[in-house]
């Protein structure tokens, strides 16, 4: 096959050219592994044709730079969450010695954020850390074209050759949704962002796989999708319960705190009573979750150890020469408070309608 010179080309390029991974093509031409393989010998090949040339040998500096990417804003925000996050990898930043520069980019706003991409894309002097709850694969793809080690938090890429931290979302979504099945609930329905994203669809899966579990079949009627900030889960949940007459689910989990707080000022403005007409779970066990009536059953996160955690990850690669790709997922916990209660009776009875 001919290969095209070209006038600069990247690892990314050799990469698709060789159909090989990002990792692959790094680790071939840093000398470090599979350099006498055959896919090792063809990538030095394409590189050569290429003209391909390594820069000199540069060594990091003790510097992690953080980019936050909000593709729409409507996750990542200032709130006990991403507070607690980022505290976990200023800490670990600190007890290793290592600096931390914080930049923010904003895809919404077009070409200003592309720029700061393609700059940081470029700077091959320090490790880089993304912040990747909003992210998609499309989004992440123009960071994979950088040189230096790389790991992605809050999101995790199942398809992609990329380092990740993360909570465990689907063991999130199984746990809380089997608290509600094992206190009584046949129909429990989920409260959704209807803004997708990796660690909603991980939730959901987590949640569907404990109905199945128990022989329930998921109800497309049975998911309430709504916009995951405190102001917009309430406007549309109210909307959706309105346009139900009735015939709703007597437990909702909902796939994190903010939606499941909002989502209940919806029901309460509609005249529901809380937990008796619904029980509602939660996720990140914000600390809302201990001041809203009734207080807010959720799945707790350790936020701090996943920042920290993903400090140590992106360090290790820095310092050691020989590292595979590792997708990490830390634990979660059930916390209960009074936001669910045990439905005996639902084993003869349907759910309640609304009452109004």
């Amino acid at each position: 096959m001919l290969i095209k010179k070209q006038a600069k080309p990247t690892i990314h390029d050799i990469a698709k050219a060789a159909n090989v991974s990002l990792a692959t093509v790094s680790n071939v031409l840093s000398g470090k592994r599979q350099v006498s393989s055959q896919s090792g010998q063809r990538v030095l090949a394409i590189a050569k044709e290429m003209g391909y040339k390594r820069s000199p040998t540069r060594k990091l500096r003790r510097t992690i730079r953080l980019a936050i990417v909000r593709v729409h804003g409507l996750v990542i925000m200032d709130t006990p969450f991403f507070s607690e996050l980022i505290a976990g990898i200023e800490q670990e930043c600190q007890r290793n010695q290592y600096e931390l520069l914080i930049t923010y980019i904003n895809l919404y706003e077009g070409i200003d954020a592309q720029a700061r991409i393609d700059s940081i894309v470029r700077d091959d002097s320090m490790a880089l850390l993304l912040l990747g709850t909003e992210m998609n694969e499309k989004t992440l793809a123009l960071f994979q074209r950088t040189n230096v080690p790389m790991v992605v938090l809050d999101s995790l890429f199942h398809h992609q050759n990329v380092n990740t931290v993360v909570m465990n979302n689907f063991e999130a979504g199984y746990i809380a949704t089997r608290h509600l099945l094992d206190h009584g609930h046949k129909r429990v329905g989920i409260i959704i962002s209807s803004i997708d994203f990796n660690n909603m669809r991980d939730r959901s899966l987590g949640y569907q796989a404990a109905l199945t579990e128990h022989g329930i079949k998921p109800l497309d009627t049975d998911r309430f999708p709504v916009e995951p900030t405190m102001d917009g889960s309430a406007r549309d949940m109210q909307m959706l319960l309105e346009g139900r007459q009735g015939n709703l689910p007597t437990a909702f989990f909902a796939a994190n705190d903010i939606m499941a707080v909002g989502a209940s000022r919806a029901m309460k403005t509609l005249g529901m009573r809380l937990p008796q007409d619904a029980s509602v779970i939660g996720m990140d066990d914000v600390p809302v979750c201990q001041v809203v009536n009734p207080t807010l059953s959720t799945i707790s996160v350790p936020k701090g150890t996943i920042g920290a955690t993903a400090v140590r990850r992106l360090i290790q690669m820095v310092e050691e020469t020989d590292q595979a790709c590792l997708k990490t997922q830390v634990g979660v916990e059930l916390v209960v408070r009074e936001s669910v209660i045990t439905r005996i009776e639902h084993a003869t009875k349907k759910a309640l309608p609304l009452p109004y």
